[in-house]
């Protein structure tokens, strides 16, 4: 009796184990399927959904006391698709030491000759030092191509500035370009079948 109720035990048990593979095999091989074909979205390749970039120089810009926006950094950042770039860009600058008189710097960020950004300042107080650095942010649409990217700073204070870095950084995405007005659509995954 015992032995009937062991056999009987493993052989429903081997059933049961059987079935749940045979039940959960396609979903499984579908899960695996879709993960070796999940390198589309929106019909992109994973290499054109998002770029990043880091520009920086240490160009020393002495006795800066131009009221009127200067070009201060330049890059070029390419795009695969019409989309989004978002830029931070950071100025770091001190009093200069030619003028005793604080400095005030001010940036601001352009994508193609159009301002993307707010302005923002800095008081540069001390001098022969790391005074501030002005950090700036801006996004702006783009389309597919090449674009220009510059950082351009004032110094319309008293004195004058000592700027010895300048750099950026330039993100890019696909997604949220869309004309304003126009509702963005959805996001879909385009799998090989």
């Amino acid at each position: 009796m015992r032995t009937t109720f062991r056999t009987a035990s493993l052989a429903v048990a081997a059933v049961a184990v059987t079935g749940a593979v045979a039940l959960t095999a396609p979903g499984m091989a579908k899960g695996l399927f879709d993960a070796q074909n999940a390198h589309k979205v929106d019909g992109l390749h994973a290499n054109q959904l998002t770029k990043t970039q880091y520009f920086k120089s240490s160009t020393v810009f002495d006795d800066f006391d131009t009221c009127a926006m200067t070009d201060v950094r330049t890059a070029k950042f390419k795009t695969t698709h019409a989309g989004v770039i978002s830029v931070t860009s950071s100025v770091s600058a001190a009093r200069d030491t030619d003028d005793p008189n604080e400095g005030i710097l001010t940036t601001r960020i352009l994508l193609d000759g159009k301002v993307i950004s707010q302005e923002s300042s800095a008081n540069l107080e001390n001098d022969g030092t790391e005074d501030a650095t002005v950090v700036g942010i801006g996004a702006g649409k783009a389309g597919r191509g090449t674009h220009t990217i510059k950082v351009q700073a004032q110094e319309c204070g008293p004195g004058m500035a000592f700027i010895h870095h300048e750099s950026l950084v330039a993100e890019y995405s696909p997604f949220g370009g869309a004309p304003a007005g126009t509702a963005p659509r959805p996001v879909t995954a385009k799998l090989n079948r």
